[in-house]
């Protein structure tokens, strides 16, 4: 709810005004601020481990391409995440973004890292999501046909990705990105939309 298509003004919504008013990442005795920092920072850190060991592990070359495309399309998202939370926003009148941004931990380690700029952390989520997408193509759990719906495939990421160009003002790249998400998929008519 911190996009920038919504506004909450009202009072009384439970645990979650202070975020939905932008104030409790801005507040560094917040427990929320350390929490979704732990929260994704937590979720790269696994991905890494995946990312940096899935080639050498044994077992079918698809099954471990369908592993790392997940894992990319996790870390990428964790970072679009985390910049929108902890830095200015990305200003697509204003390119490169040089403001800065959050550490770039792209290997598993758990030594502290300098800020990058916004620019450089776009520039990783983006290509994260392009080579997650391209593993994932065609990719499902080997023993099924398709994918539980708690994996990221391949829309899953193309999704993601509309998503990241949306927020940085590529409006063309979204509605591609967001058209190839949804290919095969129609949208849901109203009744299909409030049937559950």
């Amino acid at each position: 709810m911190m996009a920038e298509d919504l506004v909450n003004h009202t009072t009384g919504n439970g645990w979650f005004i202070a975020q939905h008013r932008w104030q409790a990442h801005r507040n560094e005795n917040s427990w929320e601020t350390f929490l979704a920092w732990r929260f994704y920072y937590q979720i790269i850190a696994n991905a890494n481990m995946i990312i940096k060991y899935i080639d050498d592990a044994t077992g079918p070359t698809r099954d471990k391409e369908f592993i790392k495309g997940q894992a990319l399309a996790y870390r990428a998202w964790s970072y679009h995440q985390l910049v929108q939370i902890y830095a200015k926003r990305y200003d697509w009148n204003n390119k490169p973004n040089v403001q800065l941004g959050v550490p770039l931990v792209l290997e598993p380690t758990t030594e502290g890292l300098p800020r990058e700029t916004v620019e450089k952390v776009y520039e990783q989520i983006n290509a994260d999501l392009t080579q997650a997408a391209a593993l994932l193509e065609g990719k499902t759990i080997t023993h099924q046909t398709t994918s539980p719906k708690s994996h990221i495939t391949r829309q899953i990421a193309l999704g993601l990705h509309a998503r990241v160009a949306l927020t940085q003002g590529d409006w063309a790249k979204a509605a591609q990105l967001a058209n190839q998400a949804r290919a095969g998929r129609p949208l849901m008519n109203q009744a299909q939309l409030l049937d559950g």
